[in-house]
């Protein structure tokens, strides 16, 4: 009939010990809080150990107290009584993944329950270490110098491939606390997050931020120009991403985008692909049946793209598409360069 707010922040879960209706916990977005006097006080992150900062979406409590929670890395378990979260993934070989980046026979892969290592061939290693307010990540790159940028809930970078990481810039709420792109241009990184693109340097412990007030799902540079894909549409910008400009009639959402051998330039959108002429003043819609394209890979005159959909491949530039053998929902793609 009547509610009362006990905790002030929102989230995805809580849980009420069995044993003692003023014991509950509540996953809350960044975090996992927990009380023992029915919210009138709190105590904050009762994440760590060997579960680290992933986020929690549903936690539950055992008949003696005990507790299971179900997060962005699998499963965990707390005896009664205790946060010393021990794994309960044995058996669990799935991953979400967002992105891949490859240096030489090194493999990384961004997924949201921290990074995934491995020498071509070889099983992978995760790493998470280091890695606040949570372990999502998005995008992935290597650096000229060998530094490893992953970007996600907060932008970090690892020199040791990938065992560690260090966290150079939180990300704040004008960003909407995320990042979701990442580029290099020889060694200057770019970062599309919440609502900016950030720029940075070697040893990239310096962020420079220019807003652009729009999510930044995909950032493309060529020649001097570079490309952006928003929630808002496409933008370029010619000055280093010092000012933005709108490129007319691609209003729709841009997820992708990739370069074609003749300059063209291709964007994912939620209705398929669009190319554009080099200049960008001419675009024509290219759809792979049926839709949303997540990630745009170009290799040799092979024009490979990855959604809802699945995975399909174009020779043509665009002009038609085939459809592979992979027809689930796929974020990204990663071509061998050895095959």
């Amino acid at each position: 009939s009547t509610w009362t707010t006990c905790y002030g922040i929102g989230g995805t879960s809580v849980a009420v010990d069995p044993t003692n209706g003023a014991h509950a916990f509540a996953a809350i977005y960044d975090n996992l809080v927990e009380t023992t006097n029915g919210f009138t006080t709190t105590m904050y992150e009762r994440r760590g150990g060997e579960m680290g900062y992933e986020v929690v979406h549903e936690i539950r409590f055992a008949t003696d107290g005990s507790v299971v929670a179900a997060g962005d890395r699998g499963v965990f378990y707390a005896a009664a009584g205790t946060i010393a979260w021990e794994p309960r993934i044995a058996g669990m070989n799935a991953w979400t993944v967002h992105a891949f980046a490859r240096a030489g026979s090194e493999l990384y892969i961004a997924t949201d329950g921290g990074v995934l290592h491995a020498v071509i061939g070889q099983p992978t290693t995760h790493s998470f270490a280091g890695m606040v307010d949570n372990t999502q990540n998005n995008a992935i790159a290597v650096a000229p110098d060998g530094t490893v940028i992953s970007v996600g809930r907060n932008i970090w970078t690892s020199t040791d491939h990938g065992a560690t990481w260090t966290m150079p810039l939180e990300l704040g709420a004008t960003d909407s606390y995320r990042a979701y792109s990442l580029s290099l241009v020889d060694a200057r990184a770019y970062v599309g997050a919440g609502a900016s693109v950030l720029a940075a340097d070697p040893p990239y412990t310096d962020w420079t931020s220019h807003a652009i007030g729009h999510a930044v799902n995909a950032l493309l540079r060529s020649g001097n120009r570079l490309w952006i894909g928003t929630t808002a549409g496409l933008f370029t910008s010619d000055d280093n991403a010092a000012s933005f400009q709108p490129v007319a009639g691609m209003t729709m959402e841009c997820d992708a985008l990739a370069q074609l051998a003749d300059g063209s330039i291709v964007a994912g959108t939620q209705t398929g692909t669009m190319i554009g002429d080099p200049p960008g003043t001419t675009w024509t819609p290219r759809a792979p049946s049926p839709a949303t394209v997540h990630h745009l890979l170009v290799t040799g005159d092979v024009l490979v793209a990855s959604g809802y959909a699945g995975v399909f491949a174009s020779h043509d530039g665009g002009l038609t598409w085939t459809p592979s053998a992979v027809t689930t929902h796929a974020n990204a793609a990663l071509v061998d360069p050895a095959d």
